[in-house]
């Protein structure tokens, strides 16, 4: 296909082609007017929206129920440096290279994008469905989804999405306990030390004096079992200082920031994120913000998907669309799953 074409086919195609690939389009799009120097989509650089752009970042992921449709708003991101994309000159001997080897970053990305088509097929099954398996009442429930997938290499993924749950639940209440005795966040803290790039430091280390240390003993149901919640407290602030990166990074550039589906996603490659140390999880957040961070998905409203029906979208707008998903899921396993904290 010639450029003309190209472009005139980008022009006639369906809005709702367009909404479920915004972010792919917007950011070629933007690398376009880059190289021909001239603005075609406000840039993050920009130093304000316009009415439009402001009220669109009150409501900007919805999800249609009977075809579930992908919506995404416009998105930014730094541009690539058109030199360095330049080809080198062709070299008259012939070298032979390793295939250098895959980032942490890389590595987490690949098993995210991985996770996404299942994650994807199950988005409209009852929450109920997945959560409502007969387990004991007299327990806190969460510890029986943590301990069911440990050393499980093949654990079922509906398994690793309840571990993902239970991580999820327990840094839910330890916010609550950081508010109710006036403690500061440790998700804020974490976040704000990557985000300023002090990685290399003793401050993520988990001490017995830690807020979520005091936090496991403070709470009385927790007793039988403190290091068991202490460790998977701990795993679950990991997942929340990505998504609470990602979060400020879709700030940064003006954009709506939904993206509580992460939470879920990075539970079911649990062990990949651990892999992935504090240090580098920036080089993660740029990797999955960039142009070409795809999943190939079934169309919307394909049954039985075959090769031909297929598309490609960004994984942060298959994040977005699956986060009110991700949001009730979540509501209703700590309804089903955590103890009465009365008891």
């Amino acid at each position: 296909m010639d450029l003309v074409s190209a472009l005139k086919t980008l022009k006639a195609s369906d809005d709702g082609v367009l909404q479920s690939h915004k972010i792919q389009t917007i950011l070629i799009l933007r690398d376009v007017g880059h190289r021909l120097q001239t603005r075609i989509l406000p840039t993050p650089l920009d130093p304000s929206p316009t009415n439009s752009e402001a009220e669109d970042d009150s409501s900007v992921f919805t999800e249609n129920s009977e075809r579930g449709q992908l919506w995404h708003s416009s998105f930014g991101t730094r541009l690539p440096d058109t030199e360095s994309d330049k080809s080198p000159p062709p070299s008259t001997s012939i070298i032979t290279t390793k295939k250098p080897k895959r980032t942490k970053g890389e590595t987490l990305l690949k098993a995210v994008i991985g996770v996404l088509p299942w994650i994807w097929s199950i988005r409209n099954e009852n929450v109920l469905d997945l959560i409502g398996r007969k387990r004991s009442a007299s327990t806190d429930r969460r510890t029986e989804d943590i301990a069911r997938v440990v050393g499980d290499a093949d654990a079922r993924q509906e398994d690793r999405l309840l571990r993902a749950c239970a991580l999820i639940s327990y840094v839910s209440e330890l916010g609550s306990y950081e508010k109710s005795h006036n403690k500061d966040s440790r998700v804020n803290q974490l976040a704000q030390l990557v985000s300023s790039g002090h990685t290399k430091t003793d401050s993520f280390h988990e001490r017995k004096g830690s807020v979520i240390a005091q936090f496991v003993r403070d709470t009385p149901v927790f007793k039988e079992k403190e290091s068991m919640i202490r460790r998977a407290t701990g795993n679950g602030v990991k997942l929340h200082v990505l998504k609470r990166l990602i979060e400020e990074r879709l700030k940064s550039q003006g954009l709506p920031h939904e993206c509580d589906a992460i939470l879920h996603v990075l539970g079911l490659v649990k062990h990949r994120v651990f892999g992935t140390t504090y240090e580098n999880t920036l080089d993660f957040v740029d990797l999955l913000f960039a142009e070409d961070t795809l999943v190939t998905l079934p169309s919307p409203d394909d049954k039985e998907p075959n090769k031909d029906s297929l598309s490609q979208i960004h994984v942060l707008d298959v994040i977005g669309a699956l986060s009110p998903w991700s949001r009730a899921l979540q509501k209703s396993y700590e309804g089903w799953s955590a103890p009465d904290m009365e008891k």
